[in-house]
């Protein structure tokens, strides 16, 4: 099939909403109007489908439509938390211009049974173009969204388990991989120890993964993180340190001792000196 010319979004939903009628789905949309009456959370994606067939099941559909500009035509953060909560009940996708063939084999074969990650089914046409420059990754937000993300009762426990029981320094969780690419994580063979030991740690310590607690406040807080536990883990570097952390996250989670994962995570990505000075100030501004 030739995919059409659209020259903005709008034509491109009505397109998108033809061919599923005419392959007996019902496609429902949510218009601007009804954002704005506060009748509908902000972030909900653009499309809902659903398909009966003849024995009376149902199937249902999510999709976020976008142009082809990879660039500029983004889902918002509400717009990805609606579809990673949807995405575990049912398949969601994100669709731009360039899936045309996919949506049509989609609707006309119905989707495939995919539960717990967003369907992207194409590639950024400039992905690898030096010409454009990476986009800015803002790092609280993303741990802010993967720690609710854990402890949000929807999220399989049984993923949950999986990231526990994960070695960071090397990772072989499908969930782990599954996370770094729904939040177009940098895999390079730094960052992904790296993104693992927070993701590993954000699940040990779930539901009490995240708090705006000082991390050097909160290792006071636990009673039994001593000052000489604290130096052994400031003056580490390398695989004792990670070795070291994780059996901090072991001993706040048994603790029940939130932290502010934001500092944290700054504190793995970084591993600067400033950091860790601020974790001992921060440790003997409480005991003070």
């Amino acid at each position: 099939m030739t995919t059409p010319t659209f020259h903005n979004e709008r034509e491109f939903t009505r397109a998108v909403i033809h061919l599923a009628e005419t392959y007996q789905w019902e496609p429902f949309r949510i218009r601007d109007s009804a954002y704005q009456t506060g009748g509908v959370p902000a972030g909900f994606p653009d499309l809902i489908f659903r398909y009966r067939d003849d024995q009376g099941n149902f199937t249902l559909v999510a999709a976020e439509l976008k142009t082809d500009n990879d660039e500029t035509s983004q889902p918002s953060p509400a717009q990805l938390r609606f579809l990673e909560e949807l995405a575990t009940h049912m398949p969601t996708y994100i669709f731009r211009y360039r899936d045309w063939d996919y949506i049509e084999d989609m609707l006309r074969n119905g989707p495939p049974q995919t539960i717990g990650e967003i369907i992207r089914p194409s590639l950024p046409i400039n992905r690898d173009s030096a010409l454009l420059p990476p986009q800015p990754l803002d790092k609280d937000a993303v741990v802010q969204r993967i720690a609710e993300k854990f402890a949000n009762p929807d999220f399989s426990r049984g993923n949950l388990a999986e990231l526990r029981r994960m070695n960071p320094d090397d990772p072989a969780a499908l969930i782990f991989w599954r996370l770094m690419a729904n939040y177009n994580l940098p895999d390079t063979a730094a960052s992904v120890p790296q993104w693992a030991l927070i993701m590993h740690g954000i699940a040990l310590m779930t539901p009490t993964a995240n708090a705006n607690i000082p991390v050097g406040r909160a290792l006071f807080l636990v009673g039994s993180y001593s000052e000489a536990r604290l130096n052994r883990l400031l003056v580490s570097r390398g695989p004792m340190f990670r070795d070291l952390l994780r059996r901090l996250f072991r001993i706040l989670a048994s603790a029940k001792q939130p932290l502010d994962w934001g500092e944290m995570a700054n504190l793995i990505l970084d591993d600067n000196d400033n950091a860790r000075l601020k974790i001992a100030s921060e440790y003997y501004r409480a005991a003070r």
